[in-house]
């Protein structure tokens, strides 16, 4: 085999199993390395040094990294710089390519700095996104249709931040400050006592996110003192939410509000998502082994 040659699919499952399963190496040579020890004589054997233009070692990274957890622009992560084994605090601002990204490292007001997406670790997060509903007495729904006369309302989305602006959402992400796992913190757990906190009960979740069953009703709130006060919360685990249920048969007062949200979990493994999920009691079995990613789904980066 030659550099020229596609990487084997061997390979690129070998790589991807790696990563989903927190086994990391941080520059393309050691990557290397450790394929070369399990399958040996499947990598090229050129004399020459590794070269990340090579397309075998492109496919080699891309296919690691595909197995990485996600990351987006605004996310707050780690990063080891080559030659150096102190980790770095940074905020990801750039993605250049499936192998590059750009960061601004914490404290440097400088333009950024250009590393390989191998040597960035997302930091543990929790966005929220909330709906907020207000009654106006009419016959149409936020989405313009029709309804029975003096149901309507409008409807408001978008991120939420329930420690500084309860009853408010915002269009963008960057307008909210997501709560972030300690350091030492075992992510799992530390997941499930925030979604309850800020949530209350829990529908499901799908993927990274979690829904709330719990709707509360202005100015109470969905968990805490405030959503204890006649009328401040609807939720079909609690006693008092179900004896509220039957009041949605009666007219909203025209001006009432309610919300309903939803926890997204950003730079958490599989395996943290699903111990939560069963932590919560969203799930009963034990999580599954992870089956890895067929190779052909694996991302080609030539």
């Amino acid at each position: 085999m030659t550099s020229d040659n596609p990487l084997p699919p061997t390979l690129a499952t070998w790589v991807y199993q790696q990563a989903r399963a927190s086994h990391r190496y941080l520059t393309g040579p050691a990557l290397w390395e450790a394929v070369d020890a399990a399958h040996p004589g499947l990598l090229p054997s050129d004399p020459r040094r590794l070269s990340r233009d090579w397309p075998v070692h492109r496919e080699l990274m891309s296919a690691y990294v595909a197995g990485l957890p996600e990351i987006e622009v605004g996310d707050p992560v780690i990063v080891t710089l080559h030659g150096s084994d102190q980790p770095l605090r940074a905020t990801l601002t750039a993605v250049h390519d499936t192998l590059l990204v750009r960061v601004a490292l914490d404290g440097d007001d400088g333009p950024g700095l250009d590393v390989a997406r191998i040597a960035v670790d997302p930091v543990p997060v929790v966005y929220y996104t909330a709906t907020i509903i207000t009654f106006d007495g009419s016959d149409t729904n936020a989405y313009g249709e029709g309804c029975e006369a003096g149901r309507g309302y409008r409807e408001e989305s978008g991120w939420w931040d329930p420690t500084h602006h309860y009853w408010k959402v915002h269009p963008q992400r960057s307008a909210v400050t997501p709560e972030v796992c300690p350091d030492g913190a075992d992510p799992a757990s530390w997941l499930a006592d925030r979604l309850a906190t800020r949530l209350g009960s829990l529908d499901g979740y799908d993927g990274r996110t979690f829904t709330g069953a719990r709707e509360a009703i202005y100015p109470g709130r969905l968990t805490g003192a405030p959503a204890q006060q006649p009328g401040a919360v609807l939720g079909t685990n609690t006693l008092l939410g179900d004896a509220l249920a039957a009041g949605r048969l009666r007219r909203p007062k025209v001006g009432q509000r309610t919300l309903t949200a939803a926890g997204h979990a950003h730079g958490f493994r599989d395996e943290d998502l699903l111990a939560a999920a069963r932590h919560i009691g969203l799930i009963t079995a034990p999580p599954a082994s992870l089956d890895p990613k067929p190779a052909q789904d694996v991302p080609d980066a030539r």
